[in-house]
């Protein structure tokens, strides 16, 4: 008879990479020695230091960093390391976790992704650079880097490329938020020397960045699959749409829009791209709605030939989609949609069932459920059920909560009734997730549905 026990050890990971992390592995690594010896690699592979950790990083609690040191065995264990809090001792960073660190992290030879993003008074990344450098594995890099000065700026040209020959380079993925002008003063050598390995990229909150400065770093990113450039309001978006016409390979673009023009005209097609998030972040005047159909159609022109998979409309105020964009936009660019997204976006229930009449494949849609929705919910429940294969629908509400760490204003949360009242008009409906809730079709009834209290986990997008 086999058992937990006499396993081939071999399955035994495959098993316990689907167990939570956090106690339940931590309990499935003290039952025994062979699975102590399956479950370590998967609890030190991904290390994440937050505030909830912070609290508990007293100085009875030891730093999984000083773990690290202890063990010799367990520094060829961590992927991946995340810290968006640190430890604090007597309202100063903690010195001793400071300094732990900085000596953990050059034997962690196979690191390939570290994530900065602690907001702190004072500057604790520069003295964690040098070591930076010395993991050879380090393919994903994402820093709030906002109190670099250039001394310090020059220490990340050490990262990614492995040698002064060799300007092929390791580093793939790399996101700057808040980046120092000394930071963006080293960012074009840096990039040109990752030029052969870098496939995303991703810039936000930097005002000072222009277009001009992104035409000479996408010149060293031929490679690029992911562009993602948000809060950085001295882009001219029609001059940068021009640019990526030197990026053919293009997936996935993440854009902030700041004004409403006209375009000046698309000479190209983005033919590759697969997930678009456009954000409108300027605010609309009275009676501009000329210029928002002007600049949303000439978005449409640069993606008419490419085969979108997801595509998410926001705006950081309240505008209705015009019925004549939705109608030039679901005849030539939604025929393989299958998420989109609006948020802080008003779509009428006639644009909505055109939209889900023209859009076959699409199986998950978000929306701005406010409370006057609820007097012409039945006109938008008659649009939804027109889609064939619509899976999830999802409150915008939720979305900004997930992607923003938090939402102004109060959900409006669907009463038990109303929800089975969805499920009942949409038949291949399988999930709503609302108010923090994720409501699921029950197997047993089709009119019946589950309730999941905890909020997910899984990315929208």
């Amino acid at each position: 008879m086999v058992s937990a026990d006499n396993l081939p050890f071999d399955v035994l990971p495959l098993i316990f990479a689907n167990v939570p992390g956090g106690k339940d592995l931590l309990s499935v690594a003290l039952v025994s020695k062979s699975f102590n010896g399956a479950a370590t690699p998967l609890i030190y592979g991904s290390i994440t230091i937050n505030v909830s950790v912070t609290k508990k990083l007293t100085k009875r609690a030891q730093s999984p960093f000083q773990t690290l040191l202890d063990r010799k065995d367990l520094d060829k264990f961590p992927r991946k390391l995340t810290i968006t809090a640190v430890p604090l001792d007597r309202g100063r960073v903690s010195e001793r976790f400071h300094i732990v660190l900085a000596m953990a992290l050059p034997k962690l030879v196979n690191l390939s992704s570290f994530v900065f993003d602690a907001h702190l008074t004072v500057s604790f990344l520069p003295a964690l650079l040098s070591n930076l450098a010395t993991p050879s594995q380090l393919k994903e890099l994402s820093l709030l880097a906002d109190n670099l000065n250039p001394q310090q700026a020059k220490l990340l040209l050490h990262i990614g490329h492995r040698t002064k020959l060799d300007r092929g380079g390791s580093l793939q993925k790399l996101s700057l938020r808040s980046p120092s002008t000394c930071v963006l003063g080293v960012l074009p050598e840096w990039i040109e020397r990752n030029r052969a390995s870098m496939t995303s990229l991703s810039i936000k909150d930097s005002p000072s960045i222009t277009s001009g400065f992104i035409q000479l770093l996408l010149g060293y990113t031929r490679y690029l699959t992911h562009l993602s450039l948000t809060q950085c309001p001295n882009l001219n978006h029609w001059l940068l749409m021009k640019t990526l016409e030197t990026l053919p390979g293009l997936i996935k673009l993440q854009l902030a829009i700041f004004t409403y023009s006209p375009s000046p005209g698309a000479t190209y097609q983005l033919t590759c791209l697969k997930h678009l998030s456009l954000h409108f972040m300027g605010s609309l005047p009275a009676d501009s709605t000329p210029k928002l159909k002007a600049t949303l159609s000439g978005f449409l022109a640069f993606f008419a030939t490419c085969t979108l998979e997801s595509f998410m409309l926001e705006s950081m105020d309240q505008i209705v989609l015009p019925v004549e964009t939705v109608k030039d936009w679901s005849s030539c660019l939604f025929g393989s949609l299958r998420r989109f997204n609006i948020v802080g976006v008003t779509i009428l229930p006639d644009s909505l069932e055109l939209l889900c009449r023209r859009t076959k494949l699409l199986e998950q849609i978000c929306l701005d459920f406010e409370p006057e929705m609820k007097a012409r919910s039945s006109l938008l429940l008659r649009a939804l059920s027109k889609s064939e294969s619509l899976q999830t629908i999802t409150d915008s509400f939720d979305f900004r909560y997930h992607h923003h760490q938090g939402a102004p204003g109060q959900p409006t949360r669907f009463t038990r009734p109303e929800v089975e009242t969805i499920f009942a008009q949409i038949s291949t409906l399988k999930r709503i997730i609302n108010a923090g809730r994720c409501w699921v079709r029950s197997s047993e009834c089709s009119l019946k549905a589950q309730v999941c209290r905890h909020r997910r986990e899984s990315s929208l997008t």
